[in-house]
């Protein structure tokens, strides 16, 4: 039953027990959050408080402005990150702040 409220709309849940994620989905929610993610983000403050304080800067943009958006990267495969950062805010005006790979799964601020 995905789709929630609208095609437009989504539901977002945070599940505590991940035994009730199968409900939530069954109940519409388009994604589930585990409250573990809070954890994660709270433990990663003492061996690498950048990462979390850049996920929170995000969260809380005083303008409003700052979104997370995942796009079509085909043209910058087998680029160093180094030169598709400098090229992406040069011609888009975007910077990127991680990539992911099927084989190294979600690597932020990559070498």
């Amino acid at each position: 039953m995905p789709g929630g409220l609208t095609g437009r709309h989504k539901i977002i849940a945070m599940v505590v027990d991940s035994e009730n994620a199968d409900i939530l989905r069954q109940a519409g929610a388009d994604h589930i959050v585990p409250v573990a993610i809070a954890a994660m983000l709270a433990a990663s403050f003492i061996f690498e408080p950048s990462v979390p304080q850049v996920l929170i800067d995000l969260a809380s943009s005083v303008m409003g402005v700052a979104d997370v958006v995942e796009e079509d990267t085909s043209q910058y495969v087998g680029k160093p990150f180094g030169d598709v950062l400098l090229e992406a805010k040069r011609k888009h005006d975007k910077i990127p702040i991680a990539v992911y790979s099927v084989e190294e799964g979600l690597l932020v601020n990559p070498p």
